[in-house]
């Protein structure tokens, strides 16, 4: 995979022109796949005029080491190692995360840009490879488009083999906040919403965060997410029984707005994604689900006014990485560590009081800490009131879609309303609360224990976050930091 992902940049006259220097982060524990990778990057790196630097949990563990040399002796050293995820993994599902923290520490005082290794540098677009248009927004959602099959993808996409993601990131002042000079970012001023206005006649209006979308492979891991979106303009062609039951295997897609979109809400691609990390950026849960959407929600509600701006252009996901849903998947709807992560950010962060983005982080970590140091029933009581509302919210979605498509086609609201029982099931069910990596623990008792301490650690890592934010940049300043560590 990782060969496929460099070969394309690589080659890429983007990246050859712009001497992109590439870190690859790598967080495998499988000696043959490091190997592979090492091997990859050797290959590639002797005809790249830029640098390509590897980055394995050695050198990860030199720089905590070099972190937490700058730190206070307050700050734990194991709160470091867990923010790498270097410590001792809590249950399986912990890894992705990681990675990402790793990326913003090691660009800390920067503007860089993060790809996902099953990510092709590869670039289409919905429509015309060059529109103009930008929309301000308060509450965008993805805009995706289904296919059953990926010739017909193909077939409804463009590849704009001239467009440069790379320069189009480059060419956005992250740090500028006067957009009324911005000639890029006034074209379409006429979608302009009342709290942007103020922003931007405060010159307090500030892009974090740039991303582009995916063309291929699914990215979702509910299998029912394709069918939740509704019929129509979204999933190709609904009314062919064929194409639906393809569609609903399969995911293939295409995800990106019609046009250049800037807004605050949670929502977050996090494939491709360039951000402005010359300032403070919170960190990931190092967790391999939900890590993107946990990352968009704290961003946008700790760094208020820090504004995301999403690219009318995806990158190749490559379908071999996505294999089709097994049947079974669409009778487990249990939810994951994931799912809760993120509903215990949406309840914590949406109360913070704090007046700059450094105390809301703290005040966040707190919160979190606390939820953690509670006791086990009343930590299943908290959780279950997470689940609920989210079961509920769901099954209302569905209600909802009923009404507005009358039922129709008959497959769909079959799929629907069997959709709908597996959630009502599942909130009566005593231990449905327990995500569903830990229901391999003996008892709910014991699976709750683990997972209340998981996130007291997250709670007590975004506590920390500022102080090791603000020591991997002092070391990126002074040259000491994770690409200048020696093998």
């Amino acid at each position: 995979m990782l060969e496929r992902w460099l070969k394309t940049r690589a080659e890429s006259k983007d990246y050859i022109t712009n001497k992109i220097k590439i870190a690859v982060l790598d967080d495998s524990e499988n000696n043959k796949i490091i190997e592979s990778n090492i091997d990859a990057i050797s290959k590639i790196k002797s005809n790249y005029p830029g640098q390509i630097f590897y980055i394995g949990k050695e050198k990860k563990i030199k720089f905590s080491d070099e972190i937490k040399g700058i730190l206070e002796k307050s700050v734990p050293k194991s709160v470091v190692r867990f923010s790498l995820n270097l410590e001792k993994r809590c249950f399986d599902a912990v890894k992705t995360g990681g990675n990402r923290n790793s990326f913003t520490l090691l660009t800390a005082g920067f503007s860089a840009c993060s790809n996902d290794d099953d990510l092709e540098y590869k670039v289409y677009s919905k429509n015309e490879c060059s529109p103009e248009k930008f929309i301000f927004s308060e509450n965008y959602t993805s805009e995706a488009v289904y296919y059953p099959d990926m010739k017909t993808l193909n077939d409804n996409v463009h590849e704009c083999s001239d467009f440069s993601v790379i320069n189009k990131f480059k060419d956005i002042d992250l740090s500028n906040s006067n957009f009324k000079n911005n000639e890029s970012f006034t074209k379409s001023l006429s979608t302009i919403t009342p709290y942007t206005a103020m922003l931007l006649e405060k010159d307090q209006l500030t892009i974090r965060t740039a991303s582009s979308g995916y063309c291929g492979g699914r990215w979702h891991s509910n299998p029912y997410f394709p069918l939740l979106r509704g019929r129509s303009n979204i999933i190709y062609n609904p009314d062919n029984f064929k194409n639906y039951e393809k569609i609903k295997t399969n995911g293939f897609n295409i995800v990106s707005p019609e046009s250049f979109v800037v807004d605050y809400s949670d929502f977050f691609m996090g494939g491709t994604f360039w951000i402005n990390n010359r300032d403070l950026t919170p960190p990931c849960f190092p967790l391999g689900r939900r890590e993107d959407s946990n990352l968009g929600m704290l961003i946008h509600r700790c760094l208020e006014p820090g504004l995301s701006l999403h690219m009318p252009y995806a990158l190749y996901h490559n379908s071999l990485e996505k294999k089709p849903f097994p049947k079974e998947y669409f009778n487990d709807i249990s939810l994951d560590s994931g799912v809760y992560t993120s509903l215990v950010l949406d309840k914590y962060s949406s109360i913070l009081i704090s007046d700059n983005g450094e105390g809301k982080i703290r005040e966040l970590g707190f919160r979190i800490m606390e939820l953690g140091k509670l006791g086990i029933q009343e930590f299943e009581e908290q959780l279950k009131l997470l689940q609920l509302g989210y079961l509920t919210k769901t099954m209302n979605h569905i209600n909802y879609l009923f009404d507005l498509y009358n039922g129709e086609p008959s497959w769909w609201a079959e799929d629907m309303e069997r959709y709908h029982k597996l959630l009502e099931k599942e909130a009566l069910k005593d231990d449905s609360v327990v995500p569903r990596e830990l229901r391999v623990y003996d008892t709910k008792e014991e699976a709750l224990s683990v997972f209340k301490d998981y996130l007291y650690r997250c709670g007590e890592m975004i506590y920390w976050w500022p102080d090791i934010w603000e020591a991997a940049r002092q070391l990126n300043m002074e040259g000491r930091g994770l690409l200048n560590l020696e093998d």
